[in-house]
Order: C-alpha cells, then sequence, then structure tokens
C-alpha cells in the first residue's frame, strides 16, 4: 500500500509507543516472578525498579510490586517444591545432626537408620 508520509510516521510512532510500553511491562518483573519457592524469595524480584513490601502468607502465593518510573507491574511466586532439605543433607556425622536439617523451616527429629540419620522435612 502507499500511504501518505504522514500517516507512515504516525504508524510509526504507534507502533514503537506500544512496543515500548509492552516492552517495559514485561521487563519490570524480575526472575522470581512466575516461580516457585518453599519461602518468600528474596532477590531477582525486580529487572528494573524497585520492589514494594512483600504481601501474602507464610504458605504463599507471594506478590510484590516492582515500579519504574511511572510503571508499575504486579509481580507474583507460589510456594511449593520438594527440595526443602538443608545443607546438613548428605553430611557425614557421627552425632546427630541439629542444625541447617530443613530449608523449609520445619524443625524434624533425626533418627538413626542403617549407616546415617534421617529425617523428614516439611513437618
Amino acid at each position: 500500500m502507499n500511504y501518505p508520509k504522514t500517516l507512515k510516521i504516525l504508524l510509526l510512532v504507534f507502533f514503537f509507543a506500544t512496543f515500548s510500553v509492552n516492552f517495559a511491562f514485561a521487563l519490570n518483573c524480575g526472575t522470581s516472578h512466575t516461580k516457585t519457592f518453599l519461602t518468600p524469595p528474596t532477590t531477582g524480584l525486580c529487572s528494573y525498579g524497585t520492589a514494594s513490601i512483600m504481601y501474602g502468607t507464610v504458605n504463599g502465593p507471594w506478590a510484590w510490586y516492582c515500579t519504574y518510573g511511572n510503571q508499575s507491574d504486579l509481580c507474583y511466586a507460589v510456594k511449593g517444591g520438594t527440595n526443602s532439605c538443608g545443607s546438613a543433607n548428605g553430611t557425614s556425622t557421627i552425632l546427630v545432626p541439629t542444625s541447617n536439617l530443613c530449608s523449609d523451616g520445619s524443625t524434624p527429629k533425626p533418627v538413626i537408620s542403617g549407616n546415617g540419620w534421617v529425617w523428614t522435612c516439611g513437618s
């Protein structure tokens, strides 16, 4: 099609303005957005801008706003996952382990089993 020069310029301005708004919207939320965590995320909240306070309960979901300029986007994460073992998992110890058992905040009581200690997180 052969559009007049003025119309071409208006279409280009509209296209870039629309693209810029959508592009900024998609990038304000950080890498934690839409992901699953055992506890509320504290890093990767915003790619651009500043994160608000975290909204939600201990059991999730969690939400926060990322504000950059006059654009404020709602971001979220959910609770879930099965890997709640702490750093004590897989270590060798003669005495019963008492710390770093679980990363989900649970405090199980380890029991001896075979050649090592076992415990269940999340209970």
